[in-house]
């Protein structure tokens, strides 16, 4: 399972790369991916601005208007039913296709332009029963060197595109009306939670380097000494490590993946140094308990440059590990009272 995700979280270095884009969805009962989309019957649609510094204020209302309308109208010629809500408010809990734009103003770390297709599903953490989030189960975006009409709706495209592609070969047979409103899941009486750590008796960890065009040795090698020094600094926190622990204390399979993209030549439009970790765990889609997939429930993301040091590297890689490590305690704090009675006892 482990080398599963290593390989579908690898992939994303595609993402840097101009034009270019990488989709994942996550695989119910770890196998064919495009089965998060199976059964999938109306969904909501939001299409909004995420830094968007570099396009003139004036412009900003029709741009996203048109965005907005290229995307109803795609998802409508392809028979995928929509809901009519249009405010985000009103599509929390939902299936919902999302959709965020970025577009920086020069001389802000790269890309210029960014575009991030995600449906969001309401699942159940397969370990705890009683936890409920939504989470991204079909992801993928597109970057571009600058800020450009005709590159934006282009870009725009690519993940509108690839999940209606995705959806129609999930569901060939468009879906009928009645079965619309099974995905709206208002009358659920649990609340959804936000913190997927809760609970986590430990975790497992990998990290991985990945090389935009040329491989270099000398960081290359770095892989090996950059797990062990985290394993051990997750250790020193009380952070247990589950790889070699029986079956019944791996509920879930919680994986800690470190993915860490390096562009030594400035050949993508992508930082220096670029690190993505995620936190991975087996759940159970609301719509669909009989059966579960495996996704990021945490994430951070950071990067750093022009140049690639290995004080940099290891610098950025300890900072995304002490996120994690403040988080997982956050979510895991012994209840004061049991402090107590533990310092009494002494």
């Amino acid at each position: 399972m482990t080398k599963q995700i290593l390989t579908a979280t690898t992939l994303l270095i595609s993402l840097f790369s101009y034009t270019a884009a990488q989709s994942r969805t996550g695989g119910f009962n770890d196998s064919n991916p495009g089965l998060t989309l199976q059964g999938l019957g109306q969904i909501g649609l939001s299409v909004k601005y995420g830094q968007v510094d570099g396009l003139d204020a004036s412009m900003q209302p029709t741009i996203l208007q048109k965005l907005r309308d290229r995307a109803t109208n795609r998802l409508r010629q392809a028979e995928i039913p929509l809901m009519e809500a249009t405010d985000d408010a009103d599509l929390v809990g939902r299936p919902r296709l999302v959709f965020t734009v970025t577009l920086k103003k020069h001389g802000d770390p790269p890309p210029a332009l960014l575009i991030e297709g995600k449906l969001f599903q309401r699942v159940r953490l397969w370990r705890d029963q009683s936890q409920e989030l939504e989470l991204p189960t079909w992801t993928m975006s597109s970057v571009g060197p600058n800020v450009d009409s005709e590159m934006l709706f282009a870009l725009f495209d690519k993940p509108l595109d690839a999940f209606v592609s995705e959806y129609r070969a999930a569901n060939p047979n468009p879906l009928r009306i009645e079965s619309r409103a099974t995905d709206q899941l208002g009358q659920s009486s649990k609340k959804i939670k936000e913190n997927a750590l809760q609970g986590l008796t430990g975790i497992d960890f990998t990290i991985s380097l990945g090389f935009i065009q040329s491989v270099n040795p000398r960081l290359q090698a770095l892989a090996d000494p950059l797990q062990r020094e985290a394993e051990n600094k997750l250790k020193q926190a009380g952070i247990p490590l589950l790889r070699f622990a029986p079956e019944i204390e791996r509920a879930g399979y919680p994986l800690l993946n470190m993915v860490v993209l390096l562009d030594e030549n400035g050949a993508s439009y992508a930082p220096a140094i670029d690190v993505r970790s995620q936190l991975w765990q087996r759940v159970q889609p609301i719509r669909e308990l009989r059966k579960y997939t495996y996704l990021p429930t945490w994430e951070s993301h950071a990067n750093d440059g022009p140049a690639i040091t290995e004080e940099a590297l290891r610098k950025i890689v300890n900072s995304q590990l002490d996120q994690f490590i403040e988080a997982y305690k956050a979510a895991n704090q012994k209840p004061a009272s049991a402090s107590v009675k533990a310092t009494s006892r002494n």
